[in-house]
């Protein structure tokens, strides 16, 4: 330009942002302390779903028919809907394989409870799932790990 000009001059330390793709890189390869945290979030979310019954859309979970419920009386066991002993909900867990989260039930009876049986007339109450608010967790849980591993 004629007559004057501005130097600019940027100079540009590479190594933090090389140590934090560094530490990232490590997240991707050792993904069992997030999914621990993702899995121990889904158990508590499960449960306090449980508790509500409801669905992972916040849907009233199907009322339970006079005939369960005076079963339920009779033997001393109406602790509400999907609860007999408790098997199903006390035995959710969560598994790590490599980097694969598994959550659900080893209970064969979870899916009929799940989807329904409409052939004995058990309606679907749909426990299993991620809610928007579980979603929204996760996230939470995914940054604070990347923001631990890369210091920001």
């Amino acid at each position: 330009m004629a007559g004057s000009s501005i130097d600019f001059r940027v100079s540009f330390d590479e190594r933090p942002a090389l140590q934090s793709l560094s530490n990232l890189a490590a997240l991707s390869s050792n993904m069992g302390p997030v999914l621990r945290d993702i899995g121990e979030y889904l158990d508590l979310s499960h449960r306090l779903r449980w508790d509500r019954e409801e669905s992972p859309g916040g849907k009233s979970w199907a009322p339970l028919n006079p005939a369960t419920l005076s079963r339920k009386a009779r033997k001393g066991r109406n602790r509400g809907i999907l609860v007999e002993r408790g098997n199903l909900r006390d035995l959710l867990s969560y598994q790590i394989s490599g980097e694969s989260l598994y959550y659900g039930t080893n209970q064969v009876y979870g899916a009929a409870q799940h989807f329904g049986r409409p052939e004995i007339n058990l309606p679907a109450r749909p426990w299993l799932g991620i809610s928007d608010d579980d979603e929204r967790a996760i996230e939470d849980i995914l940054v604070k790990h990347i923001s631990d591993i890369t210091g920001r």
